[in-house]
């Protein structure tokens, strides 16, 4: 339940008081209240939203349980944006040596295992591709969840004023190499020109992270470790 304002606690005392002050005082006594209650009202969220369900009891070490957790894990976060309780998230599935084996797709091995597969070992990689296309599955249900919901706090739908990125560890799990490594970008409200295939021969990811905070209205030149390089990627926005 939303928290009453504290406008509407003090009401009576403020009605008071606009009785003991002039006409003039009195309008910027309004004026002030007004200011208030935009903040209250900015800090409080939108007025209606729709919070998700209390999810059922899952077990977050068992593989069995994953993708339901995934979805829960999602769909808090579209709630939180929906609410307006943040609009800032990010969600992580596993952890680099995760230990889930996702027998929901009909596979024996864990995903980590399944990312050094070599290339001779074709029903490896198969496997591999098979989990990798679930976890694309799981972004553009992320995607479609955002797109349903209208924007709080302005035009069109989160999905339309929300920046996301899908990020990966590693451009090639099987040597551990942080090269080539695949971004995704959706949504962004119109800030990048989406639907392009673009490769950055040798470009630090920093680079992408500075082109998204200028991208937001920021105007640092480095993200994180700024040895590597700095500004933003050329061509992206």
């Amino acid at each position: 339940k939303r928290r009453q304002s504290v406008l509407d606690l003090v009401r009576g005392e403020l009605g008071d008081l606009r009785k003991r002050v002039g006409g003039i005082e009195a309008q910027k006594l309004d004026a002030h209240l007004e200011a208030l209650r935009s903040v209250e009202k900015g800090v409080q969220g939108p007025g209606s939203c729709t919070p998700s369900s209390t999810p059922e009891a899952l077990d977050p070490y068992g593989g069995a349980d994953f993708p339901a957790l995934a979805k829960q894990q999602m769909d808090l976060l579209v709630t939180a944006f929906s609410c307006g309780m943040t609009n800032v998230g990010s969600i992580q599935m596993s952890h680099t040596v995760g230990p889930p084996v996702f027998s929901w797709l009909g596979l024996s091995e864990g995903h980590h295992s399944l990312s050094h597969m070599d290339d001779s070992n074709t029903q490896g990689v198969a496997d591999f591709v098979t989990a990798e296309r679930w976890f694309a599955e799981q972004f553009a249900y992320f995607l479609s969840a955002l797109d349903n919901l209208p924007e709080p706090t302005g035009d069109g739908t989160l999905l339309d004023n929300t920046l996301v990125v899908w990020a990966k560890e590693l451009g090639d799990s099987r040597l551990h190499e942080c090269v080539n490594v695949p971004f995704i970008l959706a949504g962004g409200g119109g800030r990048f020109e989406l639907g392009r295939y673009l490769k950055f021969d040798s470009e630090p990811h920093t680079k992408l992270l500075v082109s998204i905070c200028q991208a937001l209205g920021l105007d640092n030149q480095t993200f994180g470790d700024a040895s590597s390089g700095t500004g933003p990627l050329e061509g992206l926005a």
